[in-house]
């Protein structure tokens, strides 16, 4: 699942919990990244630190980071999946829906759970590639000297190509 930084930057606010229950911690949203694919410690004191800096990330720019690095896998749809059908306020269902239509997406409701539709490539399938180039130089000298009457040059052309795979 890709999502335009825009679409990211205005999803985070659900993901947080700000203004939109429930609200999530950074020990929280470390929880929840690690469950699809995050991986990063849980520190007793909280969110780790910024990269050449000693402060530490926001809740939000934490979670703008995360979701930045999972754009383009399947991870994000699941944990975008996981935040919507935890969302205790309806009408912000209908929101994030409006967001990820902009990326091309739609949410759909199966029984008492939200999915996120569009966008799935199935690889379940394998690329079979049946083009043959064996015996192809052979083949076109075969069928040259089947000719009657060669010109010069595919004579000579003939003879150079003999002469390279000797």
């Amino acid at each position: 699942m890709k999502l335009s930084n825009n679409t990211i930057n205005q999803l985070v606010k659900y993901v947080v919990g700000d203004d939109h229950a429930p609200y999530r911690t950074g020990v929280q949203l470390i929880e929840l990244f690690n469950k699809y694919g995050g991986y990063d410690y849980l520190p007793s004191n909280g969110l780790p630190m910024m990269p050449n800096s000693y402060l530490k990330y926001s809740r939000k720019t934490f979670a703008e980071k995360k979701m930045a690095e999972m754009s383009g896998k399947d991870s994000l749809r699941q944990l975008l999946e996981d935040v919507i059908n935890h969302i205790e306020i309806a009408n912000a269902v209908e929101d994030i829906a409006k967001l990820l239509s902009q990326d091309g997406y739609s949410l759909l409701k199966k029984e008492e759970t939200y999915i996120i539709d569009g966008g799935v490539i199935d690889n379940s399938l394998p690329i079979e590639n049946n083009v043959h180039f064996e015996n192809l130089q052979k083949q076109v000298i075969d069928a040259i000297e089947k000719q009657r009457f060669l010109s010069i040059s595919q004579w000579l052309g003939l003879q150079m190509s003999r002469l390279k795979t000797n």
